[in-house]
């Protein structure tokens, strides 16, 4: 009989948390969740004692994609020995190529992890191509492509039974600079059809049903913007995160300014990896390959502490993205600490914002100071985290100009539902045997749960809450 153990998912309300499940022996992503406890932002693993207390240790992994909440908890998995020394982690060329600098960047920013666990750490081994594969001897599977990052997949797997169980993984309907949305259900393989999703995303479960704001009308909202900003003498600065965003941003307002001979800057190790990767790098033909950077593309590096200097103390206006898109480690303190007190700078964020970040916390702030750049008084305490979870604040007098561009990488509720419609024609009609309601704060996946009972035989006892510690018999 196959088993699906929730090892990682949140508990608390209005918490995203980590996704990691085991399907039998194989890991399904190992990600770190966030929490805001006393006033301080803690990274939170999954409760790899649900794994502790198994037979036998995890002999193969599988990786949806490379964001920290999905892959963050690798090295923990390592350093408590809970996986095979001979098993092998399988992901797509890109999430293997970029998933060890995601980890190692966030040591810096963790007390979870060291350097030295990353010497435990298993083999990734790409995924050739979209299809079929096998990931343990007998054990097959269907990787495609869901349109969250380029090189991002989710899986159907083969169960004991003969039947298919699908795992979503982040996913995205629509086009985006960088990769096309998801396959359609109407090109997936008749012999991969799922007779069950067991991880679903309800990140955003709690948006509304109403048709939202596209990412092309907020892309072109962005472009405006921008352009308006900077023509009126203003340094622009945008805040993301490294992995999928800074190359979306990037490309998008490369596109406005190219043809006026004005360079885009990029700064952060990671973001410049990544691009370095996406560039090299395709799975499917959905994935868009970045241009290189430099005079072509009209994107260029950061090239260190002096350059990065003599751009923000510059005479004339110029264009920075930088990493990460909450503001609260690495260069975020020191590009806020510098631009928030200037008002010739426009600040934005095109990312999810985590409760107690900076970001978060200046949307809070200039929510209820709406004329603060009429004249109000206000300042804003920027605050940067150390590897041991320390914070450490500084005052600055917020008199630049900020907004959030909300470029969309996920999937909605509508779309949850769309996607599930098309699932059931396909099944000529036929209704899923199980659902799992996953990857969300408990409260936006007792909303998935509500939603999706419709096409579910029986939900009363279906549809499942993919809560920590839950144990599931999927045959």
């Amino acid at each position: 009989m196959s088993k699906l153990t929730i090892v990682g998912s949140s508990k608390e309300s209005g918490v995203l948390g980590s996704q990691c499940y085991a399907l039998d022996d194989i890991l399904i992503d190992c990600g770190i969740g966030m929490v805001r406890r006393d006033g301080v932002t803690r990274s939170v693993p999954p409760e790899l004692a649900t794994l502790a207390g198994r037979s036998t240790k995890i002999k193969a992994g599988l990786l949806t994609h490379s964001h920290l909440d999905h892959i963050g908890a690798l090295p923990i998995l390592a350093r408590n020995n809970l996986i095979d020394l001979n098993a092998k982690i399988w992901a797509t060329p890109q999430t293997c190529n970029v998933s060890f600098d995601v980890c190692k960047d966030s040591v810096q920013h963790t007390d979870l992890y060291d350097e030295g666990d990353f010497l435990l750490m298993p083999d990734f081994s790409p995924i050739a191509a979209p299809g079929e594969f096998e990931v343990l001897p007998g054990q097959r599977a269907w990787a495609f492509p869901n349109g969250h990052l380029n090189g991002s997949s989710g899986f159907v797997f083969r169960l004991k039974s003969g039947k298919n169980a699908l795992v979503m993984g982040d996913w995205c309907s629509h086009d985006q600079p960088i990769v096309k949305g998801m396959l359609p259900v109407s090109e997936w393989p008749e012999e991969w059809i799922p007779d069950m999703v067991i991880a679903s995303d309800w990140t955003y479960g709690l948006s509304s049903l109403e048709a939202k704001r596209t990412f092309a009308s907020e892309a072109a909202r962005m472009r405006t913007v921008i352009r308006h900003r900077f023509e009126q003498g203003m340094f622009i600065r945008v805040f993301v995160f490294a992995n999928g965003k800074m190359q979306n941003v990037a490309r998008i307002l490369a596109d406005e300014f190219r043809s006026i001979g004005v360079p885009i800057y990029i700064d952060g190790r990671l973001g410049k990896k990544v691009w370095k990767t996406y560039r090299d790098v395709q799975w499917s033909d959905r994935d868009v390959p970045v241009p290189a950077l430099g005079e072509q593309s009209g994107i260029y590096e950061v090239e260190g502490r002096r350059h990065r200097e003599e751009l923000m103390n510059a005479q004339q206006p110029n264009i920075i993205i930088t990493s990460p898109g909450m503001g609260d480690v690495g260069l975020g303190p020191q590009y806020l600490q510098a631009s928030l007190p200037r008002r010739d700078h426009f600040v934005a964020s095109s990312s999810f914002l985590a409760e107690g970040s900076n970001l978060y916390e200046l949307e809070r702030l200039l929510d209820g100071h709406p004329r603060y750049r009429d004249g109000d008084d206000i300042s804003f305490s920027v605050t940067s985290r150390n590897k041991e979870q320390e914070e450490e604040a500084v005052l600055v007098p917020m008199r630049a100009e900020y907004d959030h561009f909300g470029l969309s990488a996920h999937n909605g509720p509508a779309d949850n539902l769309a996607f599930l419609d098309a699932l059931i024609e396909r099944r000529g009609g036929a209704k899923l045997e199980r659902y799992g309601v996953g990857h969300g704060a408990p409260e936006a996946r007792a909303m998935g749960a509500q939603l999706v009972r419709h096409y579910v035989i029986d939900p009363d006892r279906n549809v499942i809450d993919l809560a920590p510690g839950t144990v599931i018999d999927l045959d």
